[in-house]
């Protein structure tokens, strides 16, 4: 404040006056260092005038009468810079120093907490960051828990994400790919493992192409202090939840160990009901069923990592992941079946259950090498991952006395994949940059799937040869990038360009023919941005990306997923290719904040699911390319305060949704108008004592051949800290009125099919966290810390 006082009545006289700029850094981390003072003085030691260090550590400081000044750098818990005898004149008046290190002081200080907060979401120039520490109404959940609360996602009944509504998106774990499937990861990632969700829609071209709507990257919780530290989750609610996670952290000098594990056990009991009409030979068969379910997911997992400061300009880490997963479904419906013109009711017991589980690890590693200029770095990366998985579905129609009808599905198959990939940053002038990388992306897996029927006269299930089959797909993907990134004053851009070379072979045994994709692509990018002042900034994006088909997309065979429902590929399915848009504005003002962002995308070889009639009361499920989808849509966000300690966030997004297109000569034009909204409530009575109050609702959704309907849902939380936080209890409330029913109709010519679900409500769950040794979760550091590694807990 003294310095802004002398700053005002500095005197700027002279004809042109000069100008002192420069940039400070943490001299052990290499940290530009924010907020630091810069105070300039003249040979006798009187203040003149002074400023601060910006988020990247550097400052200027203009208008300054000719002569001879000292600088003096100082922040707590550095020692102070002196930097003496600057002449400036006519001929030297504007003078950029070289890069000043600051290193920190070996006195030993008491203990400080900053105590501030975090927006729930904040934007940068290409995403959009899910803080979920804020969200503690979702902590006992999973990432789709948490995903759930952001108006541009969208979850459907069987907890499927898609983004912007679109299903094509890729999932990354601190930026790197995954073993599973999408929606796989995001339900099997526990919310307490969870540092920050990036929402990536228009990625650069450093980042992999694949999922036309964008990306997902899930940041996991790290952190470096010197000594032992951690910090533990154990968790448990009604109707058979539990759990618990642990991560351990161990930092000598320039090592870094981390390990963590963690079990998580979530059923709950469910209610469903189904109606189905298939048109068949000029028949009309129905089949109604209803009944109680009870369902979930156990899961486990073990990762551990350790980091090598090698030295003070090569850097090394290697991490291990291993997780292992099961979900079961067990249902017990009322079964009704007839057909007109044709058969009377008859009414019978259907029993289903099954499994899906799986397990699998990865090894990655990193090599960083930093040049002698800051910014200048080359990193080396390399990703393993090999995994097993298997399903099983049975289901059976029992009179009171035997089985009638009975179908056991089954299917397994292992997958590797290596991704190897090189990166080189060279910084040019102050602002600006080029980049460039190779990649390679090898992946190898099998499809082997089976059935069995009961066969009356056996008393048993017998194979069914006809539908036993098995896939092997193979795929290796090279690509090479480059982008440059400059700044001039208040104008940025960041182009860049991608090409990638695809070559993926799917061999089947039904016959002899192997189907092969020998393409080049190519994926520019492009992110505009500009601030008007320090509150109003505009960014503005365009990419284009790919969303590849999946592996059993391609299978020309007939492959049982239960009783009334079988899958078959098209081996003529080609990708879609998506030209996204996007424009986005942001104003802060003091602790508020205003969002807007607009974006349009268009789809081309649109890739949909189909439904249709395969025998009496069974549906085919196959993929088609069936057109051009549009989707041109806003989402706008506020946070702003009731009074001093309630803050309130209103967020919601609207987009209008077409597809234009034909299938086996019929049109498949759809359109649809879909909007969110979320209003969350967060009050803090006392600095250890907080609530949580969310409200959303979700409006009804086209989808290829159907809708889905809309849903209001109200979750609630209440947050206790205790023994100088290091123990904090959450008690979550979710679902409170027993409003999130979901209902999904489909239907054509020749098929109708509704379905209505919904769980026992509410969810109820009591989270306990307790910080060993003043655990804090890793951030990127904005003044490099002090020697223990200390970081600011915000």
């Amino acid at each position: 404040m003294i310095l802004i006082v002398f700053s005002s009545f500095a005197n700027t006289a002279g004809s042109k006056g000069a100008k002192i700029s420069g940039q400070v850094f943490d001299k052990k981390s290499k940290h530009p260092v924010e907020y630091a003072t810069v105070s300039l003085s003249d040979v006798d030691g009187k203040l003149i005038t002074g400023t601060i260090t910006d988020n990247n550590g550097r400052f200027s400081i203009e208008n300054i009468k000719y002569g001879t000044y000292n600088i003096n750098i100082s922040f707590l818990g550095y020692d102070d810079i002196i930097i003496d005898n600057i002449v400036l004149s006519n001929i030297q008046n504007d003078i950029k120093l070289s890069d000043i290190y600051i290193t920190t002081t070996t006195e030993k200080l008491e203990e400080v907490t900053i105590v501030s907060d975090v927006a729930p979401v904040q934007y940068k120039i290409d995403r959009k960051i899910i803080n979920v520490s804020k969200q503690f109404s979702a902590i006992s959940g999973t990432a789709v828990d948490v995903l759930e609360n952001i108006p541009s996602i969208r979850v459907d009944i069987e907890g499927n994400v898609s983004l912007r509504g679109s299903s094509g998106f890729t999932v990354l774990i601190d930026g790197r790919p995954t073993i599973l499937e999408a929606n796989d990861a995001l339900q099997q990632m526990p919310a307490s493992n969870i540092q920050n969700i990036e929402l990536i829609t228009n990625p650069s071209v450093k980042y992999d192409p694949d999922g036309s709507a964008g990306i997902i990257n899930i940041i996991t919780k790290k952190k470096k202090m010197q000594g032992v530290s951690g910090i533990a989750h154990l968790n448990a609610g009604l109707d058979d939840k539990y759990g618990g996670d642990f991560l351990f952290n161990v930092k000598k000098n320039s090592l870094n160990f981390f390990a963590s594990a963690d079990y998580n056990h979530r059923f709950s009991p469910s209610y469903n009901e189904s109606e189905q009409r298939t048109l068949s030979n000029d028949t009309l068969y129905f089949v109604v069923l209803d009944g109680e379910n009870q369902g979930g997911r156990q899961r486990k997992s073990f990762r551990t990592g350790l980091e090598w400061d090698i030295s003070e300009k090569d850097f090394l880490l290697v991490g291990f992941r291993f997780s292992e997963s099961r979900r079961d479904r067990i249902s017990v419906k009322n079964f009704s079946e007839w057909s007109e013109p044709g058969s009377e009711q008859q009414n019978n017991i259907s029993l289903e259950d099954g499994y899906r589980e799986g397990s699998g690890y990865s090894i990655n590693t990193s090599y960083k090498h930093n040049f002698d200029k800051k910014g200048h770095d080359i990193i080396a990366f390399l990703h393993y991952g090999n995994s097993n998985s298997s399903e099983e579905s049975n289901n059976e129609l029992r009179s009171l006395e035997s089985i009638l009808e009975g179908n056991k599905n089954l299917e397994e198959g292992p997958s590797k994949s290596l991704t190897t990939k090189l990166e080189y940053k060279l910084p040019l002038r102050e602002e600006d940059r080029f980049e460039a990388g190779l990649q390679g992306r090898f992946s190898i897996s099998e499809d082997n799937s089976g059935l069995y029927r009961y066969v009356p006269e056996e008393g048993d299930y017998v194979l069914q040869p006809e539908f036993e089959h098995s896939t092997i797909y193979d795929r290796n993907i090279f690509s090479v990038y480059s982008l440059y990134a400059a700044s001039l004053k208040k104008f940025g851009i960041q182009g860049g360009l991608r090409g990638e070379y695809t070559m993926r072979e799917t061999d089947t045994d039904i016959d002899d023919n192997i189907y092969t994709i020998d393409r080049f692509d190519l994926f520019p990018t492009l992110h505009l941005s500009y601030s008007f002042s320090e509150d109003l900034q505009m960014m503005t994006s365009y990419s284009r990306r790919i969303n590849r088909p999946r592996g059993f997309y391609f299978e020309p065979f007939i492959v049982w997923q239960d009783a009334y429902n079988v899958r078959k590929g098209n081996p003529d399915i080609i990708p879609e290719y998506s030209d996204s848009y996007e424009l986005g504005i942001l104003k802060t003002i003091g602790e508020s904040f205003i969002s807007f962002e607009g974006f349009y995308r268009v789809t081309h070889n649109k890739i949909e699911r189909i439904r249709s009639v395969y025998s009496k009361n069974v549906f085919l499920h196959t993929v088609w390319n069936v057109g051009t989808d549009y989707a041109l849509g806003a989402e706008l966000a506020t946070r702003f305060k009731i009074i001093k300690k309630w803050d309130i966030d209103l967020s919601g997004s609207m987009f209008d949704y077409r597809v234009e297109g034909e299938l086996e000569g019929k049109s498949f034009d759809q359109t649809s108008f879909n909007w969110d909204g979320r209003w969350n409530n967060n009050i803090l009575f006392t600095e250890t004592t907080q609530m949580q109050i969310t409200a959303r609702y979700r409006s009804p959704s086209a989808t290829a051949q159907g809708e889905s309907k809309g849903h209001f849902t109200v979750n609630a939380s209440m947050k206790q800290s205790v023994l100088d936080r290091k123990l904090t209890a959450i008690l979550q409330v979710r679902d409170i009125f027993g409003t999130a029913k979901r209902k999904f109709i489909s239907e054509s010519q020749d098929f109708y099919y509704s379905r209505y679900h919904y769980r026992k409500a509410p969810v109820v769950m009591l989270t306990l966290t307790y910080n060993f040794n003043n655990y804090k979760v890793k951030r990127e550091q904005r003044n490099g810390g002090d020697e223990n590694g200390e970081e600011e807990d915000l």
